[in-house]
């Protein structure tokens, strides 16, 4: 744990660095994210049995809203070796109706998760589309409640049998709090048939985070968040859990 900590500072340093130098030369649209977590929390599931998240990655921006995504999840804690993978994949993001009262925000989303040891069927795809209303719901003094929905599925890859939807109904609420932006949300998920689960709603997330700009191209994200857990036959991996996000942009 220690090395990685260690590689990891190193690597935060290294890549601040060139993003500085970079980023007086052009922006070139990619962001390098890391992101360490408490535990490691999937679809409402504890995915190392209480163990922490390493997660780096990197998002490249591709233009006209595309962008490209590849990020990796280790375990902290032993044992869960079989655990490790990565997913990669496509986003695209747009807004219709914009600087009206019903303005929606959408952003479709693909993306494939390989697992790197254990049997490739193990592998799947998921499939994401998100709309949010940022103008729906005015607040006079420069707040926002920003109301949005989900909808998730999942695909039958190389014979996985997990596969079902999910619907994600949440809302946002953007504070000014002493010249310092906090986001609160919260957001309840419907589960339909994952894993061959029974369906219903199965939990939810309460959480904040706020941000802290280290550089002109580093940014320090905590984040601390509370799941309810609606019904244990779905899942009944609850409590809280938080972390830390660091993103380099250059």
């Amino acid at each position: 744990m220690k090395k990685m900590l260690l590689m990891f500072c190193l690597f935060v340093m290294s890549y601040a660095a060139f993003a500085e130098v970079e980023s007086e030369k052009k922006n070139i649209g990619v962001t390098i994210t890391s992101k360490f977590a408490t535990e490691y929390r999937s679809d409402g599931k504890d995915k190392y049995d209480g163990g922490g998240l390493f997660a780096p990655g990197v998002s490249i921006d591709l233009g006209k809203g595309f962008a490209f995504e590849l990020i990796g999840y280790y375990p902290t804690n032993s044992g869960h070796e079989m655990g490790k993978r990565y997913g990669y994949g496509l986003s695209y993001k747009t807004k219709i109706f914009e600087e009206e009262t019903y303005q929606t925000n959408v952003k479709f989303k693909q993306q494939a998760y390989d697992y790197l040891k254990g049997n490739r069927y193990r592998n799947y795809q998921k499939s994401c589309a998100t709309f949010s209303f940022p103008n729906l719901v005015k607040i006079e003094n420069g707040d926002k409640l920003i109301p949005n929905y989900s909808f998730v599925m999942y695909w039958n890859y190389k014979g996985h049998a997990y596969k079902g939807t999910m619907h994600g109904f949440g809302t946002e609420y953007h504070k000014n709090i002493n010249n310092k932006k906090y986001k609160f949300y919260c957001k309840a998920y419907y589960s339909d048939t994952i894993g061959n689960s029974k369906s219903g709603f199965s939990y939810s997330d309460v959480g904040v985070l706020t941000d802290f700009a280290i550089s002109k191209n580093m940014t320090l994200i905590p984040f601390l968040v509370y799941q309810i857990t609606f019904d244990d036959e779905i899942t009944s991996d609850g409590g809280l859990y938080g972390g830390l996000a660091i993103k380099i942009k250059f």
